[in-house]
């Protein structure tokens, strides 16, 4: 298939690259919308579907970048919190508590076990 066949088939709709699946991709559901509509063919219908599924990929990854910042402030909060509650445990239960504690989150990650098999 020709670049310029491939770049009309995206530009019409008649091909669709993967959306991502968080906010339903509003471009898309504006071409599926856009095809039933009778318009002369042509660069300039062709033009217009594209620029409005351009705005609603635009869109989009607005969207998906503000979930991503709302994720990353409760991501930080909860390390916050997690070093908060690891630090009053060190000083209520030693050093030894938290080395025993490392120790055994490295055995849980290599998937080895009290004796060192596998």
């Amino acid at each position: 298939m020709s670049s310029a066949l491939r770049s009309r088939r995206i530009a019409t709709g008649r091909e669709r690259t993967p959306m991502p699946a968080g906010p339903q991709a509003e471009a898309e559901r504006t071409a599926l919308a856009l095809e039933g509509v009778q318009r002369p063919a042509g660069p300039q219908p062709e033009a217009e579907r594209a620029a409005l599924a351009l705005e609603g990929v635009e869109r989009d990854l607005e969207k998906l970048r503000e979930q991503r910042h709302r994720l990353d402030v409760a991501e930080a909060g909860m390390w916050q919190r997690r070093n908060q509650l690891e630090e009053y445990l060190i000083g209520a239960l030693g050093t030894d508590w938290w080395r025993a504690r490392r120790r055994r989150a490295g055995r849980e990650a290599d998937g080895t076990t009290r004796d060192g098999d596998r």
